[in-house]
Formats: C-alpha cells, structure tokens, sequence
C-alpha cells in the first residue's frame, strides 16, 4: 500500500480567490498532495524510465525489471518470469499508441507493441531492427513509429507493412538521447541529440536552422498537449512559433533539465538532474523537493493523467502530485501546536486557532503569527484553548484551567476567573447573549457576563455539568449542549429536551446549529443528528445514511451543503436532502466522507468544545482538528466533479482457480463443469481509488444490479450452461455511477450430454423406442382379440359375476381403507395436539420452534414467551381437576384470541404454555403479552366455576445470532420465576439473548 504524505504548506490564496479557482488554474504547491511508490509498495525497481497512459486508462511503468500496470490499487508485474513471451524484462522507453496499443521498448534493441488480451508482438532483428539500444518511440498521425536508437541513428517502422528503414544524420557521430521525437501541427518530426536539435525531410535527418540560433551541445524537443513545440538546450526554453524558435526563460540555477510537461491548465513543469521537479509560470519558479516527499535522483520522465495529476518516474521511485480538495494549517506551517479545539474569525478576516498551545491568529495574507496567553499561574505551561468568540472588534478565549481571557489585537485587556463569578474555570463553549452579555458555559454550568460583572445562572432543572455548546435565538430562548443532554431556559424556566425514550436518553449533546430561516434547531449528538423544530424533534443517524454516531459542529455553506466534523474524518451532504429525511420525505441522506486522501492532515476532527466547525465570511470552511485547522474552498469542488468518471475494466477470468484469456467485450467460453467463475475489476482513476463503489449485475442469472461496496472480485458457483453478460459499474466519490461501465460476454459449455443436439437426438431415439413398442403391442392385441373373440361367450356369465365379486370386494377394500385414513388422521392429530385444550403440544412447538429459530439465525426477529397459569395446584385442590381442566381449556381460548394469525401457542405441559412471536422483537413481544396477561385476568370464568381468580405470569427472551431453543428456553424461565416471585400476574424481560 502507497505512502500518502500531506503537503504542509497551505497557501491560502485558494481559498480567499474562488474567482481565480473557477477559471481553473493551478492552485499553490501546497494545496497539492503527493504519494510516493517505491519497491516496499509493490515496484520491481526503484527506477521509473519512462510512463504512458492507455487509451482505457492503465498507468504503464517502464523499469529495469519489468513492464508494469497500475490501476490505482496494486501493480501488476509483467516480466519474462510471468510472461515468458517478452524477449527481456529491462523496459526504457513507451508510448500509448494510437489504436489502444502499447508500444514499449527494451535493453536488447526490441520495439514491441502490447495490446488487450495480452496479445504481444516483437519487432527485433530478425524483423531488420539493428539491435541497438533504443532510447525513445513515437507513432505518428499516420501510424509510422519512429524509434531513436542509440549512438546510431533514428528508425521508422511501417507495422502493417512490416518496412524498416534506418535515417542517419549527415554527420557521422551525433548521438541521440533518450527522449522521444515530438512532431508539430505542421507534420514536421523534431529530433533531440548531443550535437543539436535536428528534423526529418522526407528519408533525411537535418539540423535546425541557423536561426533558430540554438547553443552548441544538447537539445531536444517536446509537443506540448496543444500541439506547441519547446526546445531544451542548455538552461533555456524556447517556443516554436511557426518557423521561428524564441527563447521564453532561462533558468541558470535549475541545473540540468531531463524531462518537460505541460499540464492540463498551461503551467509548465520541469524535470532535473539533481533539483527535483520545477514548476515555471509567469511569476516565478516553485520547487518541489525533499520538502514534499519527492525522492532523491534524476526526475527521468513527467506525464500527466487523464484526471490532471503529475507523476514523475525518478531514479529513487514514482512520485505522484495532486491537486487536494482540503488544505491543512498545522505546527510546520506555524501553528504553536496541531491539536486545534476551536475557531474564530473576527471583523478584519482574520480566523483564529484555539488548542492545547494557545491562540494563533492567521492574517488574510496567510501570515501566522502565536499570541501567548498568560496563565493564572505562571508555574503552569502555555495556556490551553477550549472556546473562542469574536465580538464588537474583541476577541473572547475560554480556556481549559484559566477561565475567560478578553483580547483585543492580540493583547489581553482582561481576564475573568471563579473568583469573579464564573461557575468554573473551565470554559468550554461562548455564545452572543441579545442584550449585549455573553454567555459562558462551563464544566458546572453557565455564566452570564454582561458590563463586566459575572453571574452563574440560576434556575431549577438547568444542567451542573459540562456545557458544550450554547446558542440563544431571536427569541430569546437559550439553548444548552451539556453532557447531561439538551436544556431550553427562557423567561427564567430551565427545562430538559429529551432526545430519546425513556432509558434510552443518555445523548451527549456536542454542538448546536440554528437555521432561522426555517426556524430549526440542528443538534450533534453522539448519536447522530437530532432536528427540533415545531415542537417535533426528528432523528437522522447510522440508519438513515450518517456513516458515523457521534458528529460534531455542523454549518451550512453557500451552496446548500451541510459540513459536519467528525473522528472519522469531514462529512458533507445536501442540506435540503438532509431536511427532507428529518421531514421523512426521505428514507436516506447521502453523505460524502472526507479524510486524508483528500489532503486533511489527521481526519480526526475535535469537537464538544467552542467553535469547531467555521463558514468564514469568504465561504471557506474550516475545522479543528487533531493535525492541525482543515480549510477547504467548497467552490474548488466544482473542479473535482468535472473530471470524468473513471473507465470500469474487467481484469481477470479465474475459472476454479485457472485463469481464462478474454478480450473486451468478446465472448468468452468457460469450460463445462466449472464450479467457480471469479471475475476481477477495476475502476480506472487515481484520485481517490479507495472511494469507488461498485455494482454488477449476470444478465440470465440477477434480476438487478447488486452493490459490492468497494469488492474488486466477484464469484459465482456452478452456473449452468448458457450464455450470460457480465456488467459492472462504478461510482465516484460523488456518488455519479460510470457511463458505460464494463460488459464481458460469457458462456458456460455444456458437457456432451447436456448439449441441445444430444438432447434432441435422445428424445428421437426414445420416440422411435416408444413407436416400435407401440406396434408390437398392436400386432399382440389383435392376435389376443381373436382369440378371446372365440373365448367370450362362453365366459361371458363367469365374468360377470367375477366382476359382481370384484366390485363387492373393491367396496369393501375402499371402506376399510377409508376407516385406516381416518384413524391415522385422528393419531397424527393427537401427537401433535393437546388433547384437553386443544392447542399443539410440546412436539408440535419444538418442531415449529426448530424453523423459527432457523430463520432467527439467519437475521429474523424472534421473541419466546412461557406462560404458568398462577397457583393453578390450589385450583385443582380447592375446586377439583375438573375445575382445573375447564380453566385450562378456558385459558387456551384466551390466550388465542389474544395472539396475532402468526403467532404459536402451545400447552408444554401442566399448567404451563409455550408462545413463538416471529418477527416480533423484544419491545412489541412484551407489550403483546402484556395484553394476553390482562386478557386472561379480565376473563369472564362464571361458567367455570364463581368467583374464581385466573392470572398468568409469563416470561419473555428475544433471540438473536447463534442462540439455540434450550437457551432461549431457560432464559425465559429465569423471567417467568422472577415474576412469580415478584408477585405473580406480571410479565418479565429476560432481554436480548444472542
């Protein structure tokens, strides 16, 4: 698995500029993070010779061990080893031909083209190559490839036709560098050697014009990805402008230049020998070095993806720029300390950083400077930063140990402590109070501050522990997070919002958000998001989509998206999706889950403290975090949607562990038999691999697409003959599923004797058969007809009364069968039925209770009830069994009427019954058996005998997993004896048993 190291640096001219970040430009070198490969993550070498693109979005690899293919989640190594056809495993150069083939070349002088199916073809000596060493190729717009071949000359290839000819250059001993020719929009073929820049004129190779008035010595040539011509030589770029070469910048101190892209957006990158990557634009050059993670070495090639990231091939292995969605502010960019708790930002645009090492202002420029914060006691450390409030041009620190600092530019003008009012010196949470005052809550409660003066807050019912957060509204309702959950206090009335039922309302409440447009409250809670407006408080959590329980601050930007921190890094979804899932017009929200691929530092966010989550006056959104303040520009997402949706790939057939050839979207024959069909996939992008989702769908096998998460293999067992399409699709991180996604033809062989032909041949075969012994049947029937022709007057009165004989014995027969059905009906009946009640017996329920707790077991609710009539010996004593037998057979009725049609009750034996609930879980089984306890209470028993009280004491488990019978059995004994002991005439819980 690769390294990903997030760039430190942040720049914030990205996010103070969002018009500048439309146009789609590149951003600063510190919005980009980069990834480094190396032979620890999967390369055969640490020297990356060279790079290419395929037309389906496969990165290629040129090393000195092997050709290599990445699709963003593992490399795949293609060496003589596992493919014995390659003529040598040292790869230096490729080139992603025109028709979706791979032109690559090795050490020993063999140009090869690789195409899909690995399908490899070789053109070496034998095919009139001269054998030496080639250092780059290029196929043309006419699909001639054109190979420079070291210290020799420059080769052109005709595939088609199979031609080879060799153009050396007048003059004898220039060599040619490895670097590929570039042809202009004017067809012209540019060549780079040691001794100048030279072109092709029909079968010549010439060198530049004298005026292009190029330096002696090296130079080569680059097409820009819009047909632009640069020229290398020396220390100087040049740009070809029709005939003309004019020097653009020279670049005394860039050393050599080995490699030159132009990216996407126009900004030229450079490779060096020694000074890492450069990027040149019109106001200056930045380096990418060391500082950024690129490893030390020759940069030997650049190349740009098909979604703008930059990979350069050096010596010391594959080094990978892109650009991030999230920046990072942490300690080397000059905070005091990366574990931030809170932010602030004031009139002047400046945000502020509160954490565990004080307070740290970052200027709009993107200057940072520390503001030491002096303890109440000087043998303490530097002061910790919990809560922080920007007012009326001053600033307002709530801190960990040192109650309440008041700032203004920096300075504190004042501070607030429990000698002064407050209820603790803990402050963890601020808000603006309508009047002017500001509301302060602490570890045991809240403060008042206003012209001055400190007052707790004093109220029954108001919360004595942690205050998270505060918020008062228009209204002048103020609203408290606390630990104990969630409080309103207005007009001098404190009261607690319970946020769940009854036992179930431990919420740690963690943060509030007021939307006064729609006149809703949002809260962040350890259990997801809770909405109160109305009056009606609405739940969004895990089930309705959030990927985490506990979520903190939430804002609303300008775009209608919802930002929410978490542990588990940022979260961000459709706000007006969101409201609708809390109205239940929605079943589900769709969220999306930011992190340290997105260039977040440390995805653990902070909350329950101060501000955690801040929408700055320039639409930044910036969260606290534990590796430092992530700000991200929701403006830049825009770019990262554009991108196209990655190409989906089939990339392997295992037919029980055999691997079968295939090419896209052919046909593929699977041999007969085959128990296991593994087939393997990839979605084509590198920006974020781990993020795609797949679905695939077995034309003749699903009915729908079915979801595989991030799965990468699929397998299906014993498919039977038949042809069958294999689609799957994949979506990006904004959910957006790939157009056409891959499709791959199947079909499963048939055995001989499964075959149609074989079939329809048996078939006629058995006719004939069935024909041939028909006619011999005939031919037997008319011989026996006659003979019985002559028979049958004189048996005539013999059969008939052998046939008065049959029919009376047939009657007969017919009788005693019906009587022995009836018997065996009524002996089925009495094994599986109680006899006096009339309800099934304990056979009947452990069958039925087998099947229930299979299904239990494979994910079904099921609750187990045992019931025991209450003193039911003293009936029998006092009353008589008769009295006792008439109760039960009351009893029986009851308790069936009381039950659902799904429901099974069963006399176990004596006085005690059994009831299965499926479907049922624990709370709706105990409120049903609740109601069958009153039912048989308010039992009307006149007839059985005056004045006799008939109760019911039942016990009650709901099963789950691998639970069994004799456990679920014993558990609800435990409870029934806990309600007999607890007075009979009740219902008791044995819980949840799994």
């Amino acid at each position: 698995m690769h390294r990903c190291i997030g760039a430190w640096t942040l720049l914030l001219a990205l996010c103070m500029a969002p018009a500048a970040l439309a146009a789609g430009v590149n951003g600063d070198l510190g919005d980009y993070t980069h990834d480094v490969w190396t032979t620890r993550d999967g390369l055969p070498h640490n020297t990356i010779n060279d790079m290419a693109q395929s037309g389906e979005g496969y990165l290629w690899l040129a090393t000195w061990e092997g050709l290599v293919r990445y699709n963003g989640n593992e490399f795949r190594l293609y060496d003589r080893r596992s493919q014995p056809a390659l003529r040598d495993s040292a790869i230096a150069a490729l080139y992603a031909g025109r028709n979706g083939g791979l032109w690559f070349a090795d050490s020993r002088g063999n140009l090869g083209r690789w195409q899909s199916g690995d399908r490899l073809r070789y053109w070496g000596r034998a095919e009139g190559l001269p054998g030496t060493v080639i250092d780059g190729v290029f196929e043309d717009a006419q699909g001639q490839v054109w190979i420079t071949l070291n210290g020799t000359g420059l080769g052109r290839l005709q595939p088609a036709s199979g031609r080879f000819d060799l153009l050396r250059p007048a003059e004898q001993g220039s060599g040619f560098v490895g670097i590929r020719p570039a042809q202009g929009e004017d067809g012209r073929l540019w060549i780079g050697t040691l001794r100048g820049l030279m072109y092709v004129d029909g079968n010549r190779l010439l060198p530049a014009p004298a005026t292009f008035k190029l330096p002696p010595g090296l130079a080569w040539p680059y097409r820009a990805p819009d047909g632009r011509i640069w020229v290398v030589a020396g220390n100087t770029l040049y740009r070809m402008h029709g005939d003309e070469l004019r020097a653009w910048r020279t670049l005394p101190r860039a050393g050599r230049i080995t490699a030159l892209l132009q990216d996407g957006y126009g900004t030229l990158w450079l490779g060096t020998e020694n000074r890492g990557v450069l990027r040149v634009g019109e106001d200056g050059v930045e380096q990418v070095g060391r500082g950024m993670g690129l490893p030390e070495g020759r940069v030997a090639v650049l190349f740009e993806d098909h979604e703008h990231s930059l990979w350069a091939g050096v010596n010391g292995g594959l080094y990978r720029l892109r650009e991030a969605l999230f920046g990072t502010i942490g300690v080397q960019a000059g905070l005091g300390n990366d574990f931030v708790r809170t932010l602030a930002e004031d009139g002047q645009g400046r945000v502020w950083i509160g954490g565990s090492s004080g307070l740290d202002a970052v200027e709009p420029d993107g200057r940072i400077h520390h503001v030491v914060l002096q303890p109440a006691n000087a043998n303490r450390g530097e002061v910790s930063v919990l809560a922080l409030l920007a007012l009326d041009g001053e600033l307002w620190a709530g801190t960990y140990g040192d109650g309440l600092y008041r700032l203004r530019d920096g300075h504190t003008l004042a501070r607030y402590d429990h000698d002064d009012g407050l209820p603790n010196n803990h402050v963890r949470s601020l808000a603006r109070a309508r009047d002017g005052g500001l509301w302060i809550g602490t570890r045991q409660g809240v403060g008042l501050l206003r012209d001055g003066v400190v007052q707790p807050l004093q109220a029954p019912g108001l919360p004595r522990t942690l205050v998270h957060a505060l918020l008062e509204t228009e209204r002048g309702e103020l609203w408290i997070a606390a630990l104990s959950g969630l409080y309103r206090y207005a007009d001098g009335v404190a009261e607690r919002i319970p946020l769940g039922d009854g036992d179930d309302d431990g919420r740690r409440v963690l943060a509030l958000y007021h939307d006064a447009a729609r006149d809703a409250l949002w809260i962040s809670s350890d259990r997801g998001l809770y909405r109160l407006r109305g009056g009606t408080l609405a739940h969004v959590g895990l089930e309705q989509g959030l990927p985490v329980d506990a979520v903190f601050q939430m804002v609303v930007d300008g775009h209608g998206s919802a930002w929410l921190g978490s542990n588990r890094g940022v979260l961000r979804m459709d706000y007006a999706q969101l409201d609708a899932v809390a109205d239940g017009r929605a079943e589900r929200v769709g969220v999306d889950l930011y992190g340290n691929r997105d260039g977040m530092a440390n995805a653990q966010g902070n909350g329950g403290s101060g501000t955690s989550t801040l929408l700055a006056s320039d639409g930044a959104v910036w969260f606290a975090t534990a590796g430092g303040a992530a700000v991200v520009q929701p403006e830049r997402m825009r770019r990262f949607r554009e991108l196209p949706p990655p190409t989906v790939v089939v990339e392997g057939l295992l037919a029980d562990g055999r691997p079968l050839s295939f090419v896209e979207p052919g046909e593929v024959r699977v041999p007969a038999g085959t128990r296991r069909l593994a087939i393997s996939y990839a979605a084509l992008t590198y920006l974020s691999p781990q993020g795609v989702r797949y679905r695939s769908r077995l034309d003749g096998f699903d009915r729908d697409w079915v979801p595989r998460g991030s799965h990468r293999t699929v397998e299906f067992t014993s498919l039977p003959p038949g042809d069958y399409t294999f689609r799957v699709e994949a979506a990006n991180g904004e959910g957006a599923q790939t157009g056409e996604g891959a499709v791959l033809h199947l079909r499963i062989e048939p055995y001989w004797w499964q075959r149609a032909s074989v079939r329809v041949a048996a078939a006629l075969a058995l006719a004939l058969l069935a024909f041939g012994l028909y006619r011999r049947r005939l031919a037997q029937y008319r011989r026996d007809t006659t003979r019985l022709e002559r028979l049958v007057d004189e048996r005539t009165g013999d059969l008939k009364r052998q046939a008065e004989q049959l029919a009376e014995a047939d009657r007969e027969k017919q009788g005693l069968l019906d009587r022995l059905g009836a018997q065996a009906r009524l002996l089925e009946r009495q094994a599986h039925q109680d006899a006096l009640t009339g309800l099934p017996n304990r056979r009947a329920f452990e069958e039925r209770a087998a099947a229930e707790i299979a299904r239990m077991q494979a994910g079904a609710a099921l609750s187990l009830a045992v019931l025991d009539i209450d003193r039911f010996k003293r009936i029998n004593d006092e009353r008589s069994h008769a009295t006792g037998d008439a109760v039960l057979r009351r009893f029986a009725q009851v308790a069936g009427e009381a039950c659902r049609p799904g429901d099974f009750i069963a006399r176990h034996g004596g006085e005690e019954f059994v009831l299965l609930l499926p479907g049922l879980p624990l709370p709706a089984a105990l409120a049903l058996c609740e109601r069958l306890r009153a039912a048989v209470q308010d039992s009307d028993l006149a007839e059985v005998a005056q004045g006799l009280p008939v109760t019911v004491s039942i016990g009650v488990v709901e099963g789950a997993g691998g639970a069994g019978l004799d456990a679920l059995m014993q558990a609800a004994d435990a409870a029934l004896y806990r309600a007999k002991n607890g007075g009979r005439n009740r219902v008791e819980s044995a819980g949840r048993l799994a």
